[in-house]
């Protein structure tokens, strides 16, 4: 931080509080990834943005964990 103090164990409060609902994770909507987007200045949509990076992984696209 520029005035010397740590995040760890303190924590930060976001400005918004954005989660997806059931029915946005049943329909494969990412309204958080969406709004991060548009905060960077990509125009997304929730549905677009639930085709990025999908709740559950297909087995054989699972990354390998060491």
């Amino acid at each position: 931080m520029a005035d010397g103090q740590s995040l760890e164990g303190v924590g930060v409060i976001p400005n918004e509080r954005i989660l997806p609902s059931p029915a946005d994770i049943l329909q494969a909507r990412d309204p958080v990834l969406a709004r991060a987007a548009e905060l960077g200045g990509v125009r997304m949509t929730p549905e677009e943005a639930g085709r990025i990076l999908p709740f559950k992984w297909p087995k054989e696209r699972m990354p390998e964990i060491d």
